[in-house]
């Protein structure tokens, strides 16, 4: 028997072939929510739109941006995954998986330290996605990671 990988979401034709090939014709693993940038749009009213334009605002606004501990909730792990593969030959990252792609690791640990003292409260990480929300809710703060759907239920 011959299984083959058959886009049948409305957008599968747009899943790169390597994803597909990663489900080795079994299908591809998906989500309904994301994660997401949630922001007070009065504080920002213009968003960055790319990992290295929220490092830079996340400089140029000190204290007004976290993310959950990465062991405390998808948002922060997510978080720590972006400035990883912000730094690393993302080609390393299918399967199976490659010891190769930890030689850029020093340099994503390195990106995460510079922007701690940037974070609120000097890189204080919340223990999950809601203390995320919260924080912004209350205006502590003016952006933050947040899954899509936790943040417009919120």
């Amino acid at each position: 028997m011959t299984l083959r990988a058959m886009p049948i979401l409305p957008n599968g034709a747009k899943v790169p072939p390597i994803v597909w090939a990663q489900g080795q014709g079994y299908g591809a693993a998906i989500r309904a929510s994301a994660v997401t940038l949630a922001y007070n749009s009065q504080q920002v009213p213009n968003p960055p739109k790319t990992f290295g334009e929220l490092l830079t605002w996340i400089k140029a606004h000190p204290g007004k941006f976290t993310y959950c501990k990465p062991d405390q909730g998808g948002t922060g792990d997510y978080f720590v995954v972006a400035a990883i593969r912000s730094v690393m030959d993302t080609s390393l990252l299918i399967k199976p998986y490659s010891k190769a792609s930890e030689a850029a690791w020093p340099k994503a640990w390195a990106l995460l330290k510079s922007i701690e003292p940037d974070l609120y409260q000097n890189g204080y990480h919340p223990d999950g996605n809601i203390p995320v929300l919260n924080l912004l809710a209350k205006g502590t703060i003016w952006m933050g990671t947040a899954w899509s759907d936790q943040g417009l239920n919120y």
